[in-house]
């Protein structure tokens, strides 16, 4: 069985280098508007899916809530992944919650016997990670807001190696008229456990400021430790006009042979009457012609 793990985790580490880790779906980003911008999600606009890039801004949100749908064709020119998501919070003044399901399919895969043969019984399986989260914000003062998450995640690699795991997210924001700062504590908890074979969960802490200039352009720049090993940075600009057309574009480093690659990244969305339509396009890199999309509702 373990040798089954390993080969599965081995073809999951085409799109996100590295296996020494499980679950590397929950470092993929959940919004087009933040895979535009490098991934830089932590102090960016609250979006449907807050309760996954930072719980805390929920309570600083000026909107009264948001919901979403996200599908992520990731990277298709080889792993060809798909990532469904669902999110959306409630932002109820001092106190808010949020919650989002996702589930990352990878590639299906015949199952063979020890001499070759496939398998009559087992036929092909697909490995998929599905993943529940619970969060909650508390705002201290009408600039700083705490915030907390909790997520379920049930990761099957093949018939007899699935696990499920609990994690936590905590997560503090200051937002104050034209700068946002905030720090994240990501996926804390046990080690996933497929069979007799464990793997730690991708804890990492991430630091992000967002600057605003003459209301239409927004910078912002994301410093990221993966504690497996590795570094990450993340630098994006969005240029608006009239609150009603986005163009975005970032850039991703990463470091060591874990968490997300270097990549660079093109977005465009447009808003109008609550509902907007986010899109992201990956370059260069091992996630090239990756897309995502995203439709949200606020008010």
């Amino acid at each position: 069985m373990r040798r089954k793990i390993l080969i599965t985790l081995a073809a999951v580490a085409v799109c996100l280098p590295g296996f020494a880790q499980a679950l590397p779906s929950l470092l993929i980003p959940s919004e087009a508007s933040v895979l535009g911008v490098g991934g830089a999600a932590v102090a960016g606009p609250t979006g449907a899916f807050a309760v996954d890039n930072n719980a805390a801004a929920m309570s600083l949100s000026p909107s009264k809530a948001s919901v979403g749908v996200s599908y992520s064709l990731w990277q298709p020119s080889a792993a060809k992944d798909h990532l469904l998501g669902v999110g959306g919070y409630w932002h109820g003044g001092k106190l808010s919650l949020g919650a989002s399901v996702k589930r990352f399919a990878m590639p299906s895969y015949e199952v063979t016997s020890t001499n070759g043969v496939v398998s009559q019984v087992d036929g092909v399986f697909k490995p998929a990670d599905l993943s529940v989260a619970l969060g909650g914000s508390f705002a201290v003062a009408d600039w700083l807001s705490v915030g907390v998450a909790a997520r379920l995640t049930s990761s099957s690699m093949a018939k007899d190696a699935k696990a499920t795991v609990f994690g936590a997210d905590i997560s503090v924001m200051y937002a104050g008229e034209s700068l946002r700062a905030a720090l994240v504590v990501a996926n804390l908890g046990g080690k996933v456990k497929y069979g007799e074979s464990s793997y730690a969960q991708p804890t990492q802490a991430r630091a992000g400021a967002a600057y605003t200039f003459l209301d239409c352009l927004t910078a912002q720049a994301e410093l990221s430790y993966l504690f497996a090993g590795s570094f990450g940075a993340a630098a994006g600009l969005t240029w608006s006009m009239r609150d009603m057309l986005f163009v975005r574009a970032g850039f991703h480093y990463g470091s060591g042979n874990v968490g997300l690659p270097t990549f660079a990244s093109l977005g465009l969305g447009g808003r109008f009457a609550g509902v907007s339509l986010d899109a992201a396009y990956l370059l260069m890199g091992p996630l090239g012609n990756t897309l995502q999309a995203t439709l949200s509702y606020s008010f």
